[in-house]
């Protein structure tokens, strides 16, 4: 959006007039006005962007102003790139000076005429938004579209919505169970989910619900939405408690809250405040409500958001509730009440008449046999003494009563066939249905739209042609006045500018892809989303802390979906998003040419387009169709192999000759050759012609590039995030010219590939914030890394490699990852605190190191100097744990140390560890202890690849606050500790790979079943799996889960 480009453009330039003025050397004076503009247009661009969506004049000079921001941001910094790089003191530099003196005046020239033409379109632009009325709009009350639609939308008590399906957690009982109930501290309820989840619905059902009526004397239902009156509010409670008065109207507004405050307190009332959108929103109503100022009060508060922000989710009084999405099941059950209303009357009035036909068909078979014999018998009967004559009577009047019948069987048939022609029709419908189900990913919203569509469709025809385009429909289809499209973009137009430009970069990645939040976050600083004025030392920390705060603030606002968070610090690690607020999000960064999506429907309509600024590739297209010379950023997200663009297709006339044929030979050569071209050419397209690129990123899959990473790289000076995961190049050497990229702030070189070659120029990008080195590097690569001082994550760090002592620089450093042998060169064997500090960063966090063995002294050295770590993973052999480790350590994991020594002692003096891993192999002893007060705050215990322990003994009083125990792969471990029974917050066992005959102890009855069984309040599940291994041994997969029921036991054998 345009905001986030004059954001971006006001810092570069910012940065390089205080950090780097001698570059910008004869044009200061227009860069320091151009600053100021930027500014201006930055302020102003909060009020048009508001604007914008009403009037498609203001959007076009909206697109307009993006645009010059991104101009001005280039030409400046291209400029300062360019001519800083000759600045250098010596004497190099001063004969590069002086060899370049004609050109750079050039360059200066070209650079001031870019400027000046910037700014005449700028005051251009600036006139014409005034002309059109952006002055003044923070004045007025809202556009007339935006309160239509929040009319629209507006909830009515008193109507009911029947399509509402609950969800198997039992969210109806669970909620009004926390609102009727007495004594307990939720006094605030907090309903939260994106737009069209429905709770809305669920909160009219909890306002009709016989317990909630039963229990409080007066309810109050009220819509607050995005614009609201605080005195309307409270008046309209008032008025929904049936305590306001024509007088009322003349109290202050303090008077009113008072009021109403003492009615809360005195009277058991339920007030129910939908569509609530802020914190601010709720502050300003809370000095009416005793209980959200923590006064005791008989009332409760029931409130509906998008964002769960709105209350605070670590006070007790409130109850906070994520309204989930429906699964499949759930879906399919609300997409029939709607698209299939009356199926089962349909069913039985069907089979009803169906079986009135039979009835009717056999009668009227029967009459008209006897009609026919009873003619028959008139017409002869002066004959009917005569027994032939008879005969003939009786034998007419069968063949005819057959003929009849034979008519009604063929009716019936008849009828039958199209009984079973609506059934498999309707069959038909129903596979459509529940294909189409599945793309509302489970919003209620979207399946009562498609429900609502198909309920008027009758053929299966007019289905198919709805599941053909289901999105479209969906977007088309209205309850209310909105769309889904309608309703999720409310939470869109919600978001601050700042984190608008976060949602729509998520638009770069393909459908259901799980993004990594610490990629997209490097991404974001890489494209200078966060801004400059929020970044620094202080309160909001660095970059990469502002951009986490923005990330999780759009969780917060259901925008995205998280899927896992650290163990430790609870933060975001990877998110999804949903499939309608994907569509959505494509929508806006359509709209504000945000972003290019290739894929298979508009690969060729890339050459046409000159002004697009990103482009990512979900499909393999050739790089040289890319015409956009101001490209700033380019993303590969293929499922295809990379060389399938550039192999070429054998001519039948080689097949017939044979692969040894002289013909085939030389198509191979040939072939091959072509081949290497055109690998060439596509990144020589990238490195010449895109020379603007700040994000070069491959995500796509693992392939063979046909050709060596060459030196044309070094052109792409502006690049901050560069990473080539997944390609292996031709030479394992890479180009020095990468030291050029002075710019660079996140570089990923893990290149699955032996012995590469990385040549001593990474000192030069002092801007770099993310390193990660290869896996593997040859013995000629020797990195000097002290000038990165800005350096936060440092990735596959080899003492064999690198210089040990340049990490004391890193004073910045959080994540530490040391790879292969860890040697300290002049390591002080006889005085050990002689020894200089490694590590000199106060705010790492994590370290791992992956070692096949590392000495005891300096893994001890390493972890002195670590004072600050709060996770730590070693994967390498090593005798026995130092000593003294980090008391802030709340993560272990013990990876394949083949430790002789019992490593509890140790560990178990650790006053904040919560979780701890024993994996593969980590003790080979045959006894470990865990002593009383041992543990104080493990939640997590893992025993995994204990091979040869025997014997696990705990002591009354160890690991009082354990939740979770794993048990795997403890072939020869005898039976649980006995003093198990004594943790009575044990939530959770785990038993996998294990004999059965350990499994047999703990299952109720056997000789350990005691020993889990904490209290009469706990029940027991336990899931069994048996395979069979190599030996022919049957193994047990088993799962036991301890929870706070009835006493009851269920033993599930699968």
């Amino acid at each position: 959006m345009a905001w986030s480009a004059v954001a971006s453009a006001g810092k570069t330039i910012g940065k390089l007039l205080t950090d780097e003025a001698v570059y910008l050397w004869g044009v200061e004076k227009q860069v320091d006005r151009l600053q100021s503009e930027l500014k201006w247009m930055q302020s102003s661009l909060l009020e048009a962007d508001v604007k914008q969506h009403d009037d498609e004049r203001i959007r076009l000079l909206v697109a307009e102003i993006r645009e010059l921001a991104y101009d001005a941001e280039d030409v400046i910094e291209d400029f300062a790139l360019r001519i800083g790089s000759k600045k250098k003191a010596g004497l190099s530099g001063c004969i590069k000076r002086s060899a370049c003196l004609l050109k750079d005046g050039w360059t200066l020239h070209e650079t001031r005429s870019k400027i000046e033409e910037i700014f005449e379109k700028i005051l251009d632009l600036v006139r014409r938004l005034q002309v059109y009325g952006v002055k003044g709009l923070r004045d007025g009350d809202g556009s007339s579209s935006f309160i239509a639609k929040q009319e629209l939308r507006r909830p009515y008590p008193h109507i009911i919505d029947q399509n509402y399906v609950e969800r198997n957690d039992g969210d109806i009982e669970k909620l009004v169970s926390k609102l009727v109930e007495e004594g307990t501290p939720c006094m605030v309820v907090s309903i939260n989910g994106i737009g069209g989840l429905g709770k809305t619905t669920l909160a009219k059902k909890l306002y009709h619900h016989s317990r909630v009526t039963s229990h409080f004397r007066h309810r109050a239902f009220v819509y607050v939405s995005q614009q609201f009156q605080t005195r309307r509010v409270w008046e309209d409670i008032l008025s929904g408690l049936g305590n306001f008065g024509e007088n009322d109207r003349k109290l202050n507004n303090e008077a009113l809250a008072s009021k109403l405050s003492d009615l809360l307190k005195l009277e058991k009332c339920l007030v129910i405040l939908d569509d609530v959108w802020s914190s601010e929103a709720w502050d300003r109503l809370k000095p009416a409500f005793p209980v959200a100022r923590g006064i005791h009060s008989n009332s409760k508060i029931l409130l509906t958001s998008r964002n769960k922000e709105i209350v605070s989710q670590t006070d007790a009084s409130v109850y906070l509730y994520e309204l989930p999405i429906l699964n499949d099941e759930e879906s399919w059950e609300l997409f029939q009440k709607i698209a299939f209303p009356s199926d089962s009357t349909d069913k039985t009035v069907d089979g009803e008449i169906k079986e009135f036909r039979q009835d009717k068909g056999k009668r009227r078979a029967d009459d008209t046999v006897d009609g026919e014999i009873k003619e028959l018998g008139q017409d002869k009967g002066r004959q009917c003494a005569d027994d032939t004559v008879d005969d003939k009577k009786k034998k007419l009047g069968q063949d005819k009563g057959k003929r009849r019948v034979d008519d009604t069987v063929d009716d019936k048939k008849k009828e039958l066939g199209q009984d079973e022609g609506k059934q498999c029709a309707d069959d038909k419908k129903k596979e459509l249905g529940k294909v189409m189900v599945e793309q509302c990913g489970g919003l209620p919203l979207a399946i009562i739209l498609l429900g609502g569509i198909l309920a008027n469709k009758s053929s299966l025809d007019e289905w198919q042609k709805v599941s053909e385009n289901v999105k479209s429909y969906l977007n088309r289809s209205k309850v209310q006045g909105q769309g889904t499209r309608e309703v999720l973009a409310l939470s869109y137009d919600d978001l601050p500018a700042h984190l608008r430009s976060c949602f729509l970069y998520l638009s770069h990645f393909p459908e259901d892809y799980q993004i990594e939040a610490e990629r997209l976050i490097q991404l974001w600083v890489a494209e200078g989303i966060v801004s400059s004025t929020e970044e620094g030392d202080g309160e909001w920390g660095v970059a990469e802390d502002v951009a986490e705060n923005y990330l999780t603030e759009l969780a917060e606002r259901c925008m995205i979906q998280v899927r896992d968070r650290d163990v430790v610090t609870s933060k975001v690690e990877t998110i999804q998003m949903h499939d309608l607020i994907r569509d959505l999000c494509l929508s806006k960064a359509k709209e504000e040419n945000f972003v290019f999506i290739v894929d298979e429907s508009n690969a060729f309509s890339l050459s046409t387009i000159r002004k697009v600024r990103r482009v990512s590739m979900h499909e393999l297209f050739e790089t040289k169709y890319i015409r956009c010379p101001n490209l700033r950023s380019l993303s590969f997200f293929n499922k295809r192999y990379l060389n399938e663009l550039f192999r070429l297709e054998t001519p039948s006339a080689c097949l017939e000759g044979g692969p040894f044929s002289g013909l085939s030979c030389f198509w191979y050569i040939w072939a091959a050759y072509i081949s290497f071209l055109k690998a060439r050419g596509f990144w020589v397209h990238i490195f010449i012609n895109l020379k603007l690129l700040r994000v070069l990123n491959y995500e796509g899959r693992k392939t063979y590039a046909d050709c060596k990473l060459i030196g044309d790289i070094g052109n792409l000076i502006h690049l901050r995030f560069l990473s080539l995961v997944g390609i292996v190049f031709r030479s394992t050497k890479l180009p020095s010219s990468l030291g050029n990229l002075r710019c660079l702030q996140t570089l990923d070189l893990q290149i699955r590939v032996k012995d590469i070659h990385v040549p001593d120029v990474i000192w030069r990008m002092e801007e770099l914030r993310h390193l990660y080195l290869p896996y593997c590097c040859d013995d000629k690569t020797k990195l000097r890394l002290d000038t990165l001082r800005k350096l936060l994550t440092l990735v596959n760090f080899k003492t064999k490699n690198c210089y040990l002592k340049d990490l004391s620089n890193m004073t910045k450093l959080r994540e530490l990852l040391i790879q292969g042998p860890f040697e300290i060169e002049d390591f002080n064997v006889e005085e050990l605190d002689n020894n200089p500090p490694i590590i000199r960063s106060k705010y790492l966090h994590t370290l791992y190191i992956f070692s096949e063995r590392i000495d005891i002294r300096h893994l001890t050295r390493l972890l002195s100097s670590c004072v600050s770590i709060c996770k730590l993973t070693i994967r390498a052999v090593i005798s026995k744990l130092p000593e003294h480790l980090s008391s802030n350590l709340a993560y272990i994991n013990l990876e394949r140390c083949m430790l002789q020594e019992d490593p509890m002692p140790t560990l178990e003096k650790l006053p904040n560890l919560r979780f701890l891993k024993f994996v593969r192999k980590p003790f080979i002893g045959k006894q470990m202890c865990c002593s009383a007060k041992g543990f104080p705050k493990l939640e997590s215990l893992s025993l995994c690849g204990l091979k040869k322990l025997e014997q696990w003994k705990v002591d009354k009083g160890a690991m009082p606050c354990l939740q979770r125990l794993e048990i795997e792969y403890c072939k020869i471990l005898e039976m649980l500790p006995d003093e198990l029974r004594f943790i009575t917050t044990l939530q959770e066992l785990e038993i996998r790979s294990m004999p059965k005959e350990f499994h047999d102890k703990v299952v109720q009855g056997g000789q350990d079943s005691d020993k889990v069984q904490n209290s009469p309040s706990y029940s027991r599940t336990y899931k069994r799996r048996y395979t069979t291994n190599s030996e022919g041994k049957k193994e047990l997969y088993g799962k036991l889960c301890c929870r706070l029921f009835k006493n009851w036991c269920e033993i599930i054998i699968l």
